[in-house]
C-alpha cells in the first residue's frame, strides 16, 4: 500500500503486509523521498489519539503520516481481515527502518491488545515520556547502529513553547513555525533546549524512545606498541605509540527466557564490571548509547549499508558456524589484542571488553529454538547455502 499512488496520490506512506499458518506481519517502509524527509522534520507534538495512547503527545509528522494512510486505505489500513486471523490466534509482528519504524510504533500501539512483537531499526524518537508510560506492554527491540544521527532526532528535550501553552491546539503548529522562522521564537528554543540539557530547566514531557535497545557498535581496545628503534625515551629508552584495535559486536538486552538463563551470568558479570556512570551510558533507558565518542554520523543509518549487511552477517555465522568469516577473523584479532596487552592496558576496558566478547558467544543461544523445529532448521540450511557473507562498512 503507498499514499502516493494513482491519481488521487498523496504523501508517500507505505506499508505491506503478509500473512502465514501462525503469523500476520506488518512492515512500514522508511524515509525514501522529500515528502518523507519533511515529514521526519515535522516534529511539532501533538496531543495524542486516544486509540494510541491514553496521555502525551506524538510526533506531529508521524502522526499526519499514519492518519494519511488511515484515511487513504479505510477497511483496507484498518487490515479487518488480518484482525479476524490475530482473533484466531495468530501472533502479529510488525517492523520498520527509520520514518518507517515510527510509523511501525505508532501500529503497535493501536493494535496494542494483541500483543504484538515489533523491530524498528534507526527509529527516531516518536511519543513523549507520558505516552511512553502507557505502551509498556509492547515487546520491542529497537535496533541502534553505533552514533546513528536519526535515532538522536527529535532532540531529548521539550520542543516547547509560550506559543503551545498560550494558544493550544493552534499552538501546535503556530508554536514550532514561530520558533523555526523568527529570531525571537529561535532564541527562545535555544534557551529552552540549553537549560534543559544542563539540568537548569526541568524537561516537563520530553520525547523519549521506546523499547529495549539493540545495540550495533565498535568495541575498541588500546593498547601501547613499541615506536621505531630509532626514537628513543628519556625515561626507559624507548618510545611508544597508542594502537587501536576494534570489532563490531552485537549486544541484545534478552530474546527468550531460555536465552536470558543462558546468559545470566554474562549479563550479570559484564554489569559488575561497569560503574553506575558507564552502565547508564552503555545501556540507557528511553534515550541512545554514546559509546564511540562520536556525536553523530549520519551515514550510520542506512538500513542497506549499516544495517542490513551486520543483520544478514550475524544470522549467516550463527546458521553456519563453520564458514571462514571476516567478521570472525577481526574479532580473533581483537580478543587477542585485548589479552596480550591486559597487563598493561586499562583494566575497566579489558574487563568490559572481555564480557562484550563473552555476550556475543552466547548468541548461538537464541536460535536454539528454531532450530528445534524442522522448518526453522531448514530455513536456516536455506539462508546459508544461498548467501555469502556481505561487506560490513561499520567496522
Amino acid at each position: 500500500m503507498n499514499t502516493g499512488e494513482g491519481d488521487t496520490g498523496e504523501g508517500d506512506t507505505r506499508l505491506f503486509a503478509v500473512e502465514c499458518a501462525s503469523h500476520v506481519l506488518v512492515a512500514w517502509c522508511g524515509t525514501d523521498s522529500l515528502l518523507n524527509v519533511l515529514t521526519d522534520l515535522s516534529f511539532a507534538p501533538k496531543r495524542c489519539l486516544p486509540e494510541l495512547a491514553g496521555a502525551g503527545s506524538v510526533h506531529g509528522g508521524f502522526l499526519e503520516a499514519y492518519q494519511l494512510a488511515k484515511r487513504k486505505f479505510g477497511d483496507k489500513f484498518d487490515l479487518r481481515a488480518l484482525r479476524t486471523s490475530l482473533d484466531k490466534g495468530k501472533s502479529l509482528f510488525i517492523c520498520g527502518h527509520s520514518l518507517g519504524g515510527a510509523l511501525a510504533l505508532l501500529y503497535a500501539a493501536e493494535m496494542k491488545d494483541y500483543q504484538p512483537v515489533l523491530y524498528t531499526y534507526g527509529m527516531p524518537r516518536s511519543f513523549t515520556r507520558s505516552a511512553i508510560a502507557s505502551l509498556a506492554g509492547i515487546t520491542h527491540y529497537r535496533h541502534v547502529n553505533d552514533n546513528d544521527t536519526i535515532t538522536q532526532m527529535p532532540p531529548d528535550a521539550d520542543l516547547d513553547n509560550e506559543f503551545y501553552r498560550t494558544w493550544g491546539p493552534l499552538g501546535d503548529k503556530l508554536g514550532f513555525d514561530w520558533s523555526l522562522t523568527t529570531a525571537a521564537g529561535l532564541s527562545v528554543a535555544v534557551r529552552d533546549l540549553t537549560y534543559q540539557s544542563t539540568g537548569l530547566a526541568e524537561k516537563k514531557d520530553p520525547y523519549w524512545h521506546h523499547g529495549s535497545t539493540v545495540i550495533f557498535f565498535r568495541a575498541q581496545q588500546c593498547a601501547m606498541r613499541t615506536a621505531s628503534p630509532y626514537q628513543k625515551s628519556l625515561v626507559d629508552g624507548q618510545a611508544y605509540t597508542r594502537h587501536f584495535v576494534a570489532t563490531k559486536l552485537y549486544v541484545v538486552p534478552s530474546l527468550n527466557e531460555e536465552c536470558l538463563i543462558s546468559t545470566s551470568e554474562h549479563q550479570a558479570s559484564f554489569i559488575q564490571c561497569l560503574n553506575p556512570a558507564s552502565l547508564a551510558k552503555t545501556f540507557p533507558q528511553n534515550t541512545n548509547p554514546a559509546l564511540n565518542g562520536i556525536g553523530t554520523d549520519p551515514r550510520s543509518h542506512s538500513m542497506a549499508h549499516r544495517y542490513l549487511p551486520y543483520i544478514h552477517n550475524q544470522v549467516l555465522e550463527l546458521a553456519d558456524p563453520a564458514r571462514d568469516m571476516n567478521r570472525k577473523e577481526m574479532r580473533v584479532m581483537f580478543r587477542e589484542e585485548v589479552e596480550k596487552g591486559a597487563a598493561y592496558s586499562n583494566q575497566d576496558e579489558v574487563e568490559r571488553n572481555r564480557e562484550f566478547l563473552a555476550l556475543q558467544d552466547m548468541l548461538p543461544v537464541a536460535l536454539r529454538r528454531t532450530q528445534a523445529e524442522e522448518t526453522g532448521k531448514n530455513a536456516l540450511l536455506r539462508f546459508a547455502a544461498v548467501t555469502e557473507e556481505e561487506v560490513e562498512l561499520s567496522q
